[in-house]
């Protein structure tokens, strides 16, 4: 047994069970032999050990794209009392099957299958698991509450606008949530297959520990880049709360707070000439940034101001969900692909 913890191998003791399997007729006798015995050939009458293993056998789990995996365990065995030139594993009546629960803790055994191998010196067996992992625990207490979290930190976009704390505490506090439910981590799991090698008893798995934090690994998993995506996006919605209540308060842009300053003071013609008055032209101030989101820029501070944040909240309430359903489309396209 390669792939098992320390070194384990067949062996003959009292709980081995030794089949002599007589199909064929006795030789003649030999009387030349001063014994009353029967003599069979071996290829007419086979020999046959029974003997039961409990083993436990590592897979290591790659889950780069946890909760959504399907990992691959093996069972190797080897034959290491003769060379292939002696003993050789038969393929064409060697078969394995698992008679144990198809629906384990975490896992769903999804297939079994049997590799033999002759080509070796020594003859190989190899046993295939396919496990494919369970996702509907890591759905209902991951991505369904990130989701209804990252709806309230975009609902806390339409909170009154001249109550800039209460929509900002809202999104910390989900942004809070989030990353407490990011740092849960725990050590990696190891599925251990126990098996038995008696032609009665086929292999079980033991399914490693369950805990409702994730499982620790040196790299980034699928559910990884879903947490990171959402504190980036209520990270964005944070942004946007400042800019709206900045452009509010006038302190967004220099222009878009600024009235012009310089004036042209020219001659009054008609009626107001007689009447000795003059006529004021005010040169429009650079438009900058400001200018290029407000287009046409209005003529007092406060039309100014408010069209500005009329802007950015429409730009936020356009972005989120554009952003949203971009990383959506990628990252399921990434994971079933």
């Amino acid at each position: 047994m390669v792939n098992v913890r320390g070194t384990e191998r067949t062996m003959v003791d009292p709980e081995a069970v030794l089949t002599i399997h007589r199909r064929g007729e006795p030789l003649a006798d030999d009387l030349s032999v001063p014994e009353d015995i029967n003599v069979y050939l071996g290829s007419e009458n086979h020999l046959s050990v029974e003997r039961k293993y409990t083993s436990k056998f590592l897979c290591d789990l790659d889950l780069a794209l946890y909760p959504f995996d399907v990992q691959r365990c093996f069972m190797d065995l080897q034959v290491l009392s003769a060379a292939t030139d002696f003993v050789v594993l038969a393929e064409a009546i060697s078969s394995v099957s698992y008679v144990g629960a198809e629906l384990l803790i975490e896992y769903e055994v999804v297939g079994v299958k049997l590799a033999v191998s002759n080509n070796q010196t020594m003859a190989e067996a190899e046993v295939e698991v396919k496990l494919q992992r369970r996702v509907g625990y890591p759905i209902i207490s991951i991505y369904v509450p990130t989701v209804i979290l990252l709806i309230l930190a975009y609902l806390s976009l339409v909170f009154r606008r001249d109550n800039f704390e209460t929509r900002v505490m809202s999104a910390l506090t989900v942004l809070l949530v989030l990353a407490s439910l990011f740092t849960q981590v725990t050590r990696p799991p190891r599925m251990q297959i126990l098996t038995s090698n008696s032609a009665k008893d086929a292999p079980s798995l033991s399914p490693p520990q369950t805990s409702t934090s994730l499982p620790k690994t040196s790299y980034f998993k699928m559910v990884d880049v879903w947490l990171l995506f959402s504190i980036s996006l209520i990270f964005f919605v944070i942004v946007f709360h400042v800019l709206i209540d900045m452009a509010a308060d006038g302190k967004l842009f220099a222009s878009a707070s600024r009235i012009s300053s310089p004036l042209k003071v020219a001659p009054a013609e008609g009626k107001e000439a007689m009447e000795g008055g003059v006529s004021v032209v005010s040169h429009p101030a650079a438009r900058g940034v400001a200018g290029w989101i407000l287009g046409e820029s209005p003529d007092s501070r406060f039309d100014r101001n408010r069209n500005l944040g009329n802007k950015l909240f429409t730009y936020a309430l356009a972005f989120i969900p554009c952003y949203f359903s971009l990383f959506n489309v990628i990252y399921w396209i990434y994971i079933f692909a």
